[in-house]
């Protein structure tokens, strides 16, 4: 999970976390239950797109060092 980081402004609470900050809160304790949850959310969805990427690689066939003839009809 990533980690969060509890901030204090002029109007309440914000979290931080992925380098992103959040609204404000009244209390501490809101800010934190908010910032676990966000740290929860993105988790899952960092793990969702881990496992996207796994399945399409490899993405293409290797590259050939081998350059093919030409192979076009009469009309070349």
């Amino acid at each position: 999970m990533k980690p969060i980081d509890i901030v204090h402004r002029d109007d309440g609470w914000a979290y931080v976390v992925a380098g992103r900050i959040s609204q404000s809160f009244g209390t501490r304790e809101d800010a934190v239950a908010a910032g676990k949850a966000a740290a929860e959310e993105q988790a899952v969805l960092d793990g969702e797109l881990d496992e996207g990427l796994r399945g399409t690689f490899p993405a293409s066939d290797p590259v050939s060092a081998v350059q093919r003839g030409h192979t076009g009809g009469d009309n070349d």
